[in-house]
């Protein structure tokens, strides 16, 4: 059927998950239209009826091999899907009714056998850009499935040439509120983004906050590394990030515990810190500008910060506001006297 990820037993039933993209029912299944529309509502409603489920393979004798070779389900080798797809080359191009290529259906598996994602590739990338019924790309199904890092590694070669990367960040928000991938196949898949797209900012402070946060399912290792993520990026975004700054947030994170909604006892206050330092960096940069703004002509050419502030910008800030911060941060507050 699909990878695992994509649906579960509860209570001795199959329940089936959100992310639930690749079937095969048998020409001869004795299943009838009502209780496939109800199993399988998704494809239903996207006009894979079940007359066209059962003939899915139907002329597409690749897509079937590929489908049986990627999932295990028979004793494909794969010398045979070589040999298959020697003889209907250019059925790499055509899609079946779920909308899936052959390179869908490997990155929709359990065995991701890089050898025949690089041979489908070398034939026609382009099929990289190609939707399925769901709106799912091959780099969908290969980050859902949990393939390995060399199936990254083949997928973005391609789209690093093309200058074109198929992000789906409605599905990373998805699969990070279901808890899937793993945190390896998280780790590869923002490290590929980051490194060779990183005009493509996936916001990870605002995926940890509305996503990650939430799920209390979530392992607490992986439930870290969206922490240390989303606080990383906001700080280097909000310009606070120093090795000082990092090292306690870092510190606070090691210290979450597996628990439902311990905003107020563990992921508010790291927060709450790093607001703290935007709001110090901002305050800084207010009084620099009106400083700036009331400098004379006898003060212009000063070099000394603490002349300058006391003899032009005192009277325009907010008294006891401003906290007056070298590099080392000082706790100490000094109060802006009123001239």
């Amino acid at each position: 059927m699909d990878v695992p990820t994509s649906y579960h037993e509860e209570y001795g039933a199959l329940q089936f998950g959100p992310f639930l993209g690749n079937i095969s029912i048998a020409p001869d299944s004795s299943i009838h239209e009502g209780a496939y529309e109800g199993m399988f509502h998704g494809f239903y409603y996207r006009g894979c009826t079940l007359d066209r489920m059962k003939a899915r393979f139907r002329q597409l004798p690749l897509h079937e091999i590929c489908f049986d070779y990627s999932n295990q389900h028979t004793n494909v080798t794969f010398e045979q899907v070589l040999k298959c797809l020697e003889d209907n080359a250019d059925a790499v191009l055509e899609k079946d009714c779920i909308g899936m290529t052959p390179l869908h259906i490997i990155a929709c598996s359990t065995n991701h056998d890089v050898r025949l994602f690089q041979k489908l590739i070398s034939i026609s990338h382009k099929t990289l850009m190609d939707s399925d019924i769901f709106g799912r790309t091959v780099l969908d199904y290969a980050l859902l499935s949990d393939a390995p890092e060399e199936v990254f590694d083949s997928l973005f070669e391609p789209f690093v040439k093309m200058g074109e990367l198929p992000l789906n960040l409605e599905l990373v928000y998805s699969a990070a509120e279901h808890n899937v991938p793993a945190l390896q196949t998280w780790e590869v898949f923002s490290d590929y983004v980051e490194r060779f797209f990183p005009a493509h900012d996936l916001d990870w402070d605002d995926l940890f906050l509305r996503k990650v946060h939430p799920n209390c399912k979530m392992p607490i290792i992986t439930y870290r590394w969206f922490a240390r993520k989303a606080t990383n990026q906001r700080m280097i975004k909000m310009a606070t990030l120093t090795l000082t700054r990092q090292s306690k947030i870092n510190e606070m994170i090691d210290g979450f515990q597996s628990c439902v909604w311990l905003w107020k006892l563990q992921v508010g206050p790291v927060w709450e810190l790093m607001k703290r330092w935007e709001l110090q960096e901002a305050t800084i940069l207010l009084e620099l500008a009106l400083w700036k703004c009331r400098l004379d002509d006898s003060s212009a050419g000063s070099n000394n910060r603490v002349a300058a502030r006391i003899s032009c910008g005192a009277d325009f800030i907010i008294n006891e506001v401003v906290q007056y911060l070298s590099f080392s941060e000082p706790t100490t507050t000094i109060k802006i006297i009123q001239i």
